[in-house]
């Protein structure tokens, strides 16, 4: 997993690109000094976005991807674009950087007509910036303080390369029926 993404998150994104748009100058360290005066995580914030190829730099200069190109960042419809499009990037299947998307995806169980996530505390500890990232994108939703987590329903087919299929086990279940089959074995001899 990446280390530094339990440091990335919407508002930074949001902040980043909007210097970037604004600017009269989007040479690196002027951006830098005016998204230093509202936010932290530069450098991490940075590397995400290039990663996932909605900002690139040229001879000390930031670029916005052409995907961004007439969004002012401004209504919240546009807002909803961009946190759109992060997911589109996040969970590109050639963006190998982030293969995690899918171990992280793979938890999730299709029970009573919804995606849910029981957590261990390993995984809620290991997965806290990528679950954190997707709650704050509109992908994940918190459920009874955290006790499961559900995917909503306008990402369901976005995700579906990512997700356990309909009607099949998921690793967890798979486990508890193992380990049943596994004591109905040992009471049997």
């Amino acid at each position: 997993m990446i280390r530094f993404l339990d440091r990335i998150n919407f508002k930074n994104i949001y902040h980043f690109l909007g210097e970037i748009h604004n600017a009269y100058c989007s040479k690196r360290d002027f951006i830098q000094f005016q998204y230093g005066k509202k936010e932290t995580n530069f450098d991490e914030i940075e590397t995400f976005l290039e990663k996932i190829n909605l900002v690139f730099e040229e001879g000390q200069i930031l670029n916005l991807s052409s995907s961004l190109f007439g969004n002012s960042l401004k209504s919240n419809e546009e807002i909803a674009l961009l946190q759109k499009e992060i997911v589109q990037h996040i969970i590109d299947t050639n963006n190998k950087d982030f293969f995690f998307c899918k171990e992280y995806f793979a938890m999730f169980e299709y029970e009573d007509g919804h995606y849910v996530h029981y957590p261990n505390s390993y995984e809620r500890v290991n997965y806290a910036g990528i679950r954190n990232l997707f709650i704050e994108l509109g992908v994940v939703t918190m459920v009874n303080d955290g006790r499961y987590y559900t995917i909503n329903e306008s990402y369901v087919n976005t995700l579906k390369h990512l997700l356990v299929l309909k009607g099949s086990l998921s690793p967890r279940q798979l486990k508890v029926a193992l380990n049943n089959n596994e004591k109905i074995g040992r009471e049997a001899e």
